[in-house]
């Protein structure tokens, strides 16, 4: 990659007039690289913190890796270019007169020199094993064309490593045969990196430009400099093209090497940059000219799909956002209103603020459809009912691509029914005064729906008597992998604040029960025990799927047990179709399900607030990346399953994988999250708080 600063003075003592200028002259090119790696970095920053329209990403959506990444680079640029000031002025400012500061340069036992070196050779494996990977990607992940890269990467790191070791146990003043010694590694070093370049940057290269050509004959025609431009910025090319001057120079034992090898370690962070930001800028792959995109559904999920497309399509492109109600409900905080007046206002933002732009800024012209169904899905659009006021409205929208984010229908307050909204809040007030006046409380349902509503009952109206009625046993009461720690945890906290649980138990008709006031119930058990005297009953079973649009377009996607989509690991329709629905010609028609994104609580993937935020947003990028005809990348679930939840004011649980939580510590970061999650929700909205 490059030869390593010191080592090379070192190797042309022979030149030794050279030496200081060289060195000068290289710190003065890797400060300006420097400023251009600082401007890099921070427009690679607000790529990867910041949403389109400027508002800070929701943590699971930003790329961690590559956040570290572009932090641990420009670090290490900065330190290396401090150690370099240091290094020239300590040689100017210790070695005068005869002669002079080459004897510092030539010296390579100063821990100035030892932690350049260590920074130089670190960045040089870190950026070889990058291109390594990003040929890995380009090449769908084939392992098979980065074998040769692969072995060569680790002789360059075993080089590279016993070259440090060299310069780190070599004394003042070099010998000749350790410096000849020094030689023969470092050339090895240098030599191996040039290779592992020029084959990797080879292959990206070829793959690009290939699809880059099917690309351009098929839609756009850009000017060849600019395509080519485009190539270059992608593949790294800079990068590669610093090495073949530094390993020029070097053979050439020109003064000329010290400016590269200084420099290249600034290009490494820049090109590291330019990869995530041409993703921003759409730099390297030219887009079809227009098309329409239909979001149904503008919950969760779909708003931050909605977000990103504003911002991410390009100008000719249409944005159509479609919601059954006038308003978006976030159901996380709901519990909390139905023992809380006035907290239900966190739940509800109103769709009217949330900002659309016109093909005029230069971006994709939006538009939001409330209070509009869809009643029927096709291949390329979708069939609306609107309200009354607005029935003279076009009721079918053509699309190219299409995200159903419709979610799932639960019973009241864990969903919501009304389509307007001052109905919705007056719901909850009913709820809330029917609530206040029962003395006994029965919960039907041991997830954690019914154990927040049972927890937060049982802390505020301590007077009540509240009964869960759990159908599992700890060993099974959440999904595989959860320590059943958690579930122990849990069912003691209900106890201690009064819940009465009783597990392995399930109500004789449950699913018919519907949430609310009752006189006196006598509820009747499976077991043949009954339970008397229950005057309110919540309902916390029957999470039903809201997959009825593809029951007619696709009914082989839909799960016969629970009603959830199936999807691909790239969240598309997994199935076909049917053929009397198809309105493709008949050779296109594999092409439909990719058309079509299922996400959030409708697809059978993971269920969370988190998930659906993360589906939303990976299903968007998506689609700009089919726009813009680059592959679609699987999509990555979280690895770990997260619970975090209340069991009223003073007890929670929680849990990251295996590790559980403290109940106290638990409800302590509920307590102190929920009120950021609601701001984060509406935030998401552009909505100002609903008045109650």
């Amino acid at each position: 990659m490059s030869q390593i600063p010191g080592a090379a003075a070192a190797a042309a003592a022979a030149q030794a007039w050279l030496v200081e200028k060289g060195e000068l002259i290289a710190l003065f090119g890797e400060s300006i690289f420097y400023g251009a790696h600082v401007i890099t970095c921070g427009l690679c920053l607000r790529e990867l913190l910041l949403s389109r329209d400027m508002k800070w990403k929701f943590p699971g959506s930003i790329h961690w890796t590559m956040l570290s990444g572009a932090l641990f680079l420009i670090f290490l640029s900065t330190f290396h270019l401090a150690l370099g000031l240091r290094y020239n002025l300590n040689a100017i400012k210790v070695y005068l007169g005869i002669p002079g500061a080459n004897l510092a340069f030539f010296d390579l036992a100063y821990w100035e020199t030892i932690m350049q070196s260590v920074i130089y050779v670190t960045e040089t494996i870190l950026a070889d094993a990058l291109l390594i990977y990003r040929a890995h990607i380009v090449w769908d992940k084939s392992w098979r064309i980065v074998v040769l890269p692969l072995l060569l990467w680790f002789a360059t790191t075993a080089i590279g490593c016993t070259t440090l070791w060299m310069v780190a146990s070599t004394q003042h003043v070099v010998p000749s045969e350790a410096q000849r010694r020094l030689e023969h590694w470092m050339d090895g070093f240098l030599s191996i990196t040039f290779t592992v370049n020029i084959l990797c940057t080879s292959l990206i290269v070829h793959k690009i430009w290939r699809v880059n050509t099917q690309v351009a004959s098929s839609a756009l025609h850009p000017a060849r400099l600019t395509h080519i431009v485009r190539v270059v910025i992608d593949s790294g090319l800079i990068y590669t093209a610093c090495i073949i001057a530094l390993f020029g120079s070097t053979l050439a034992n020109s003064a000329t090497q010290f400016l590269f090898s200084s420099v290249l370690v600034q290009v490494i962070g820049i090109a590291f940059n330019l990869i995530i930001i041409r993703e921003a800028f759409h730099y390297t792959w030219p887009a079809q000219p227009e098309g329409t995109v239909v979001v149904v559904g503008l919950g969760i999920a779909g708003v931050k799909a909605f977000n990103y497309l504003r911002g991410a399509l390009p100008s000719g492109w249409h944005l159509v956002g479609i919601e059954r109600n006038e308003y978006a409900f976030f159901p996380i905080p709901a519990l909390r209103a139905t023992v809380e007046a006035g907290y239900e206002k966190h739940c509800f933002a109103e769709l009217d603020h949330l900002p659309v732009v016109g093909s005029s800024s230069g971006k994709c012209e939006a538009s939001i459809l409330p209070k509009t169904a869809v009643v029927q899905l096709n291949t390329q659009s979708v069939i609306l009912e609107r309200s009354k006021p607005q029935s003279e409205a076009t009721t079918e929208v053509a699309f190219d691509y299409c995200i159903i984010a419709t979610g799932a229908s639960y019973q009241y307050p864990c969903r919501t029914s009304d389509p307007s909204l001052r109905a919705s809040l007056s719901q909850f007030a009913q709820f809330q005064d029917a609530l206040s006046k029962s003395s006994s409380v029965l919960v039907i349902g041991g997830g954690l729906a019914g154990i927040e509503f049972a927890g937060d009952v049982a802390s505020h109206f301590q007077d009540k008597r509240v009964v869960l009625i759990v159908s599992r046993t700890p060993e099974t009461m959440f999904e595989e992998g959860v320590p059943v720690s958690l579930a122990k945890k849990t069912l003691e906290s209900l106890r201690t604040i009064g819940v009465e649980v009783r597990l392995s138990e399930r109500v004789v008709g449950a699913r018919d029960m519907v949430t609310g006031p009752c006189k006196k119930c006598s509820v009747p058990l499976q077991s043949g025990q009954s339970i008397e005297g229950i005057d309110f009953i919540f309902v916390a079973i029957g999470n039903q799927a809201n997959s009825s649009l593809m029951q007619d377009l696709a009914p082989g996607s839909i799960s016969a047990t629970n009603g959830l989509v199936h999807v691909t690991p790239t969240l598309q329709l997994s199935h076909t179709p049917s053929p009397e629905k198809s309105v493709l010609p008949l050779s296109d028609s594999s092409d439909v399900s990719s058309r079509i994104f299922v996400v959030g609580d409708v697809s059978d993937e993971q269920k969370s607030a988190r998930s659906a935020f993360r589906q939303g947003l990976y299903a968007a990028q998506s689609i700009v990346n089919l726009v813009y005809g680059r592959p679609v990348k699987p999509y990555n679930p979280a690895s770990a399953p997260v619970y975090l939840f209340s069991i009223g004011s003073h007890y929670g649980g929680g849990a990251i994988g295996r590790w559980v939580w403290n109940s106290r510590i638990a409800s302590m970061l509920y307590e102190y999250g929920l009120p950021a999650w609601c701001k984060g929700f509406r935030q998401e909205y552009n909505s100002p708080l609903v008045q109650v």
